[in-house]
């Protein structure tokens, strides 16, 4: 199969990689996710846009995974994460390498710290720009230094833009994301921490009442857009989906109570990331 055959022209042999990890989070389940999204008929459909695909299973991870370097600050389960990470960095790196786009299938949302990692290995040795487009609810900007939870799943952006916190352990080079090609879309839910961290460091914030107020299609056009998100639009070289954008109510960032302030966006504006720029 060739370019032609699929709608767009673009990659055509896809590599499913299922990552069936828990982790990261605060609550067991996700860990059924790669399951539940082939039970769904996921391969089948990519089949029917007129992708080649190549399910390559789900990975597991080794045993005896070495405890990576202790980090000041709050962290759960980073033996097992960095494991993942790295596992993932690899695969999507080889995916990539190879001409494929891989497909990572989770799993909770520390997975995106080994799957962008491996994309940003491979457009470093292709001297291409990298530029995510992060589809979720939450930021995931916290640092082992803010976050309220200390779970890696909301510290994934964060690393992957250089911010102090998991180290892989891997003997490969660490490369980092700009900031500023981070392009986050459809945030409901931030931590304080996040907010000065994301406005420091630059990254474009568009969050629901922003989306509520102006739509989708206004603030994806190229017209209206900074141009680092109109190109990650057209052409991602990452892309990261939570189902948790698809809610209509999420009640935490990270698995904690919020109050009524942090989940109406009309009730405190000042939590919400529209305010960064």
């Amino acid at each position: 199969m060739d370019g032609s055959d699929n709608p767009r022209g673009q990659t055509s042999v896809l590599s499913v990689i299922g990552a069936p990890i828990e982790d990261g989070a605060g609550v067991p389940g996700t860990i059924m996710g790669p399951a539940a999204l082939r039970t769904a008929g996921l391969i089948r459909t990519l089949r029917d846009l007129g992708y080649e695909v190549d399910d390559r299973g789900d990975l597991r991870l080794p045993d005896g995974t070495p405890q990576p370097v202790s980090i000041a600050g709050s962290l759960r389960n980073l033996a097992n994460v960095a494991g993942w990470s790295r596992l993932l960095c690899r695969e999507t790196h080889a995916a990539a390498k190879s001409g494929r786009l891989p497909i990572v299938i989770g799993g909770d949302h520390s997975l995106s710290i080994g799957s962008v990692s491996g994309i940003a290995r491979h457009c470093a040795e292709v001297g291409r720009e990298l530029f995510v487009l992060w589809l979720d609810a939450h930021a995931d900007f916290n640092t082992p230094a803010t976050s309220p939870s200390g779970n890696l799943h909301g510290m994934s952006a964060a690393w992957l833009c250089g911010e102090p916190g998991l180290p892989l352990a891997d003997d490969a080079p660490r490369e980092t994301l700009d900031p500023k090609n981070l392009h986050l879309f459809g945030v409901r839910a931030i931590d304080r921490g996040e907010r000065d961290l994301l406005h420091v460091r630059g990254v474009d914030v568009v969050d629901m009442r922003r989306l509520d107020e102006f739509g989708a299609s206004v603030l994806m056009s190229p017209t209206e857009v900074p141009p680092g998100r109109f190109a990650t639009i057209r052409d991602p070289q990452g892309a990261v989906f939570s189902v948790i954008a698809l809610r209509q109510q999420e009640p935490d960032a990270e698995s904690r109570p919020k109050s009524a302030h942090e989940l109406d966006p009309e009730l405190d504006p000042e939590q919400h990331p529209h305010n960064l720029q």
